[in-house]
């Protein structure tokens, strides 16, 4: 068996910038003796105008992590195609976030909403960074590193594919959150917040219910992937991918 997965980023001219995540997808692959074949995108070069031509033909799509302006547009264009289309998405960290960006867009009609990141003046910070941790700097100093405990919603595709588990550790690097303003419009559009922090209770998950799959961690699971222990969201995600291939066929 083959799945065709597109790894959308601003780094693809440099791939080992996302060789955890490829890795990750093939231990994945493995588990279910397929061969997983990554198709690479520029994430600056989707535009509304051809993104059904680059994105359509797609089992699966992939945005990993990333910092900075470049590309971002592409990746919200990315994370609509695919909520729109039905096809199986996983979004991680600088991805995730962006996936939130683009749900706050498209179903609260607020066409302005970005990530401080990349736009410090928005009207409608979906993604910023709280105000304890703001720094003089860019400081990695004020971000969330290395493994932190969660808590998982039951009955959630995330639970699903920890096998039902509650509680969760996985690793982190990240400055910039959810902002929780917009969690609770977005629950009456649809869109789900499976994952907490356990202590802070920052958000750590987004999926939208009913999709095939679309689940976006701000949290980093390929860095706890192995070729004997493939992690459990991948594994999940490879399984959707797997499932449109063969509808596709």
């Amino acid at each position: 068996k083959r799945v065709k997965i597109g790894l959308v980023g601003k780094y693809v001219e440099l791939k080992d910038a996302y060789l955890s995540v490829i890795e990750a997808l093939t231990h994945a692959a493995i588990a279910h003796r397929a061969a997983c074949d990554v198709e690479w995108i520029d994430s600056n070069d989707v535009t509304e105008e051809n993104a059904a031509e680059k994105l359509a033909g797609l089992d699966g799509i992939v945005a990993p992590g990333g910092y900075g302006k470049r590309g971002a547009e592409g990746i919200i264009l990315t994370a609509r195609y695919a909520r729109l289309n039905g096809i199986p998405f996983f979004a991680i960290g600088y991805g995730m976030q962006l996936a939130f960006v683009e749900a706050v867009r498209s179903l609260l009609g607020r066409e302005a909403a970005n990530t401080t990141e990349v736009n410090p003046e928005t009207p409608d910070p979906a993604v910023r960074i709280p105000k304890d941790r703001i720094g003089i700097n860019d400081s990695r100093n004020n971000s969330r590193m290395g493994g932190q405990d969660l808590l998982v919603t039951p009955d959630s595709l995330l639970s699903r594919c920890y096998g039902g588990a509650s509680e969760i550790r996985e690793r982190h690097g990240n400055r910039y959150e959810i902002n929780p303003a917009y969690m609770s419009p977005l629950k009456e559009k649809g869109v789900t917040f499976p994952a907490a922090e356990k202590t802070e209770g920052y958000c750590e998950a987004i999926e939208i219910p009913g999709h095939p799959f679309y689940l976006g961690v701000i949290y980093h699971p390929e860095y706890l992937s192995r070729p004997d222990r493939p992690h459990p969201l991948f594994r999940g995600f490879i399984a959707a991918a797997l499932d449109r291939a063969e509808h596709k066929r």
